[in-house]
């Protein structure tokens, strides 16, 4: 049985589940930092290559969405990137303004360290419950997520 001060203990002052959520986030985040830094990337940086890899000609503003930053902060993330030679931009074939970005050979060794670090921190925050608890819960917060999102349309 887990003990009740283990459930909540005195450092957090809310007990609710909105903010539990927000206290992991923010030391995965914390963690992530710490850790992608050792490998030479920031977390964004990180999001902007695993991006640019897995979704191919996407626009600077489709990878900005998908990074959770505005199209003019990924701007600034991609400008970095490329001069890093991490990733190189081309125009798009038919949009003359959109640039598409690619990985360099430098870009996919970053991206795959980056992705160890991500495992890692993957590994703790799911030895860190119980193991057939993880997908319930990622399932859980994809669905509290939709029926968040649900409620902002229809607003």
């Amino acid at each position: 049985m887990i003990q009740q001060d283990f459930l909540y203990p005195d450092r957090y002052p809310f007990r609710s589940l909105t903010y539990a959520v927000k206290i992991a986030q923010h030391a995965q985040r914390g963690y992530m930092d710490r850790e992608l830094l050792r490998v030479g990337l920031t977390a964004p940086q990180f999001s902007a290559l695993s991006f640019v890899y897995t979704s191919p000609g996407s626009s600077n503003a489709d990878i900005a969405r998908l990074s959770f930053v505005t199209a003019q902060t990924m701007q600034a993330i991609l400008a970095g990137l490329e001069r890093a030679g991490l990733i190189v931009r081309t125009p798009h074939p038919t949009h003359g303004r959109i640039l598409i970005a690619s990985l360099t050979t430098a870009g996919h060794q970053a991206l795959d360290a980056g992705r160890k670090v991500m495992m890692d921190a993957e590994a703790i925050a799911v030895a860190s419950i119980e193991p057939l608890m993880a997908d319930d819960l990622i399932a859980a917060f994809f669905r509290w997520a939709d029926s968040l999102s649900a409620q902002i349309e229809n607003l």
